[in-house]
Order: structure tokens, then sequence, then C-alpha cells
């Protein structure tokens, strides 16, 4: 009976988060779209912070522009600014979306038509106070538009332009390199997990398995599960052309749900996989789950990403918790406080096992979710 209500609980929390966000996002949209590229007949989400936009109402043929949302600090807070490029990766419109400057300030920026020095210049174009000339008496202002304009050019060049500046058009899942070192990884950890081998041996293979995992995805692809996969999935976003971002929902749910194994958090998972590594550095051990306090904490991450997936639910912005740390670590970005909170957590998993994974990551109380679904509709 137990494990029903946690589960009612958690659906009508979705359910509600859902249906409530889905309402204030009608009564106040985000962004004019036709503002932004008034060609467009049809503007579809594809990823996070990523739109496509369509001359034509069909969503197979090539996206004729995109829009990105992007943000940066500047000098009291965030500037938030959506980027409207052509199909060719230019710079058409930028409409600042949120900001918490001083309005004289920033009005002094906005009014001297800073925001239209970023007019036809390219996505792979970097942006600095030298080649873009900052506002006197708003440097940080300027400097938080370039930072937050740069971003999107990032975000632009990852997910929709290949190595040789062409945009990738929709015409199917592709499978790349990303996708094939995925499905290799989990194949792997599948034969691994049920290879009759010794112990010690299995121990060996699995440290490899795990190395190559975290060299491929975490430094090379920097790709990572994050609970805004989940977050996009459950307000009903399917991005576009992204296999990898199925594959990785795909190979992290099924196994749970099917054979009651998680091969992405005990060999894939880049930054469990770190920790695991800093665990072997000759340190004693402590096992806070043993103690009161530690069974306590136990249910933390639980409740933290239901706080964020309905937070989520309600403002429509599946990426505001972003990737937690991962970004942190491996891309070298993030604030001071994530930078402290990445930092302690590697230190105290010298001494306690994957003090992230087991009492704060939200994709791990995802899959323990995943593991109570199996636990109540299996098959006895």
């Amino acid at each position: 009976m137990k494990k029903y209500l946690q589960l009612i609980f958690v659906i009508t929390i979705i359910i509600l988060g859902y249906f409530l966000g889905k309402k204030n996002s009608a009564k106040s949209p985000e962004i004019e779209f036709s503002q932004l590229l008034p060609e467009a007949r049809k503007i579809v989400k594809s990823g996070e912070n990523l739109y496509f936009a369509y001359n034509s109402a069909n969503v197979n043929a090539c996206p004729s522009g995109f829009i990105v949302i992007s943000q940066c600090k500047g000098y009291a807070g965030p500037i938030r600014l959506a980027v409207a490029y052509g199909m060719e990766g230019n710079i058409k419109n930028i409409k600042i979306l949120d900001h918490s400057e001083t309005p004289s300030f920033f009005e002094k920026v906005i009014g001297s038509g800073f925001v239209g020095k970023f007019s036809d210049r390219h996505y792979s174009t970097q942006n600095s106070s030298d080649n873009v000339e900052t506002i006197t008496g708003a440097t940080l202002t300027s400097d938080g538009i370039v930072g937050a304009v740069n971003r999107a050019n990032q975000n632009l060049s990852k997910n929709v332009f290949d190595e040789n500046n062409r945009p990738v058009c929709y015409n199917g899942l592709r499978v790349g390199a990303k996708e094939i070192v995925l499905m290799v990884l989990f194949l792997l950890s599948g034969v691994l997990y049920y290879a009759p081998l010794r112990r010690t041996r299995k121990t060996n293979l699995r440290l490899i398995l795990q190395l190559v995992a975290l060299l491929l995805l975490g430094i090379i692809f920097t790709e990572m599960l994050s609970i805004t996969h989940f977050n996009t999935l459950l307000m009903g976003y399917f991005p576009a052309n992204q296999l990898f971002w199925y594959l990785l929902l795909a190979l992290f749910g099924i196994p749970i749900l099917i054979l009651g194994i998680n091969p992405y958090f005990f060999n894939i998972c880049p930054f469990g996989n770190l920790q695991d590594l800093l665990a072997r550095i000759p340190a004693k051990k402590y096992n806070p789950s043993m103690t009161k306090a530690g069974k306590l904490l136990r249910v933390l991450p639980g409740i933290l990403t239901l706080g964020i997936i309905f937070y989520a639910l309600l403002n429509r912005k599946p990426g505001f918790f972003g990737h937690e740390i991962f970004s942190t670590v491996f891309q070298l970005q993030g604030s001071i406080y994530l930078f402290f909170v990445a930092g302690f957590v590697m230190i105290v998993a010298i001494f306690v096992r994957r003090p992230w994974c087991r009492y704060l990551c939200p994709v791990g109380a995802v899959g323990r979710f995943l593991v109570l679904i199996r636990s109540i509709f299996r098959k006895k």
C-alpha cells in the first residue's frame, strides 16, 4: 500500500505542475516569435532552449531559421535573451526577455543600438569587447549581453550545425559517433553484468569500462543524462534530429523497468565514475547510510527532484536546473556556488562512496522511482 501511495503522490504532483504550467504559459507567452522571424509559419521546440523555425507547416523539411534562448550575468543579475538566426547561421534578430539591471543603465545600452551591432554576425564569431564596442558607463551590462549571445552561438554550433558549418536538416534520426559510443558502452555494461567471471576480473573490467565512459562521454563529448531530459519529456517536447537524446533516455529507463538493472548509474555516468575513481584514493571510508541522519538523507534526492520537476513544469523551464554540476566539473562552467558544491562533493567522494549519486542526484532519484514502478507492476 505504501508503494501505491508514493506512486499516486508523485504522479499527482507531476500532473498538477503540468496543467498549472500550461495554464500560465497560455496567459503569458514567453516569446513573440513573429517578431523574431516574421517569415516563419511554424515554430517547433527542439531541445533545451532551442527552437526550429519553418517557412511551411512541414517540420520534416529543412528549418528556415533558429531561435536560441540564452543568458549571462550582467551588472545586477542575469540578462536573458532570445537570438534568432537565419538558415546559414547569421543573426537576424535579438530580443531581451528578462533582466535585473538598473533601468537607466539598461535603457542607455538598448537606446544606443548596442543589440543591433550583432546583426548578420555568424554564429561562429566569438564576440568580445575587441570586436563589439561596449557602452561607456554600462560595461558590465554590455558584457552580459555579449556573453549571452556567445552562449547562444555555442548552443547553435553544438546542436544544429556540423563541423563544416552546414545546418543539419531533419530527415530522420542520424547515427553518429556519439550514438555508436553510447550503444557500445551500454552493450558492454550489460555483457559485463551477466558474464560468469570471477569477481576480481569483473571489477577490473568494470574499471576499464568506467574510464572509457568517463573519457568519451565526460571529457570528449561532454554528454550526460540530466533532469532536464526528463523535464523536457514531461512537457511534451520531443527534440527533432537528436537520436542521442532518445537513446540516452531509453537506455537508462528500459533496463531498469524490464531487467531491474541500472547500467547507466553503475558504469556509464561520467560523474558517477569520477566519484568511484576518487573513492580509490587511500583514506578512511564512512557510510552515512548506517546512521539515522544518513537514512534521512536517502529521501532527500526524491524530495528535491520532485520539487525541481514541479517548478520546471509550473514555469515551463525544463533546463532551469541545467546539468546539475556536470557542466561545472567537465566543462568548467557555472557560478562560484556550483564550483564550490562540485569541489565539496569531490572531496567528500574520497571518504564517502558516491555522495552526489546517493544523496543529491536528481537522475538517481528518477531511477529509484522507476524501480518503484517495476516493483509494483512486475509479474509475480
